[in-house]
């Protein structure tokens, strides 16, 4: 039987093709902490003496078996934390990312001490914004967009287990196209502040300098946006801000393509409902927001 050290080093000799050494590192401790049901530190710190059982060296075994096919491992546990939440991910939901949540920190800190606020969420994927939102801001009324099958599931389920355990203020998931807001407008029954969104910004070009297990796990109507237009879904946000139900100087915030954002911005100040547009950039320096007042 493995110890905990001997399977960490197997796991990581097993990935060594597919991710850099800390990636590798992070994964086998975030792996074995699954199967273990131990935090990281522990992990690390687990007695040599201390071996895994054949039920779990075969559940390790399947894991590696996947992960060397190009899962991410985020999918193999099946959660993953996004702030101060645990969140179900699953194939067919984008796995959130850091620079999303650096997004939603600057939400909440630009909104602190605001009650009563009414936002939401355009292509809501697993939820982990609006719920964010919804976890952060007091007294707060939301709507999260989807209209993949897929991660309507996922984001239901994690709404409702936010919602059963009272942690959250009312968050109502909508069925809809963003192109197609007379379909579900109806259901916006709040006025809104906040406008947010993540929407596929990735141009396909770029997909040859993507890691495979992205590109082979991942949806990629959350990854890409059409070869013929990189800001068809930033023009589509626009129109949906010109119907919504809008409070007065309700704020937009909008996570975009680092390579497109004096273009991103353009766009947006092009539109007279828009000012104080800024391009703001992520904790590694790139351009990676944009935010902007919206007047009704």
């Amino acid at each position: 039987m493995l110890s905990i050290e001997q399977a960490r080093s197997h796991i990581q000799r097993s990935i060594a093709h597919l991710y850099s050494p800390q990636e590798c590192r992070f994964i086998a401790l975030d792996l074995l902490g699954t199967l273990l049901s131990l935090s990281r530190s522990q992990v690390l710190l687990a007695d040599d003496k201390c071996l895994l059982s054949l039920e779990k060296e075969e559940q390790l075994k399947q894991a590696i078996f996947r992960l060397q096919s190009g899962e991410p491992i985020q999918y193999i546990q099946g959660s993953v934390e996004f702030g101060s939440l645990q969140l179900s991910v699953g194939k067919g939901v984008l796995i959130p990312r850091p620079e999303t949540e650096e997004m939603v920190a600057l939400i909440l800190e630009e909104m602190r001490g605001k009650k009563g606020l009414g936002y939401i969420d355009i292509g809501t994927g697993s939820g982990c914004i609006a719920l964010s939102l919804a976890y952060g801001l007091p007294e707060s009324t939301g709507f999260a967009l989807e209209k993949s099958d897929e991660a309507i599931t996922i984001a239901h389920s994690n709404i409702q287990y936010y919602q059963e355990k009272k942690a959250i203020s009312p968050l109502q998931l909508i069925e809809g196209d963003l192109f197609s807001p007379s379909d579900w407008l109806t259901s916006v029954t709040a006025n809104i502040d906040i406008v947010v969104s993540n929407p596929p910004y990735i141009q396909p070009i770029e997909s040859k300098d993507m890691a495979q297990h992205v590109l082979n796990s991942e949806p990629s109507m959350a990854l890409f946006a059409p070869e013929e237009n990189a800001l068809y879904f930033y023009e589509g946000i626009i129109r949906l801000c010109h119907v919504l139900p809008l409070a007065p100087k309700a704020r937009l915030y909008v996570e975009i393509n680092a390579l497109l954002g004096e273009e991103t911005k353009q766009l947006f100040e092009a539109d007279s409902l828009f000012q104080d547009v800024q391009l703001r950039q992520d904790l590694s320096g790139h351009n990676r927001f944009v935010t902007a007042t919206i007047i009704a």
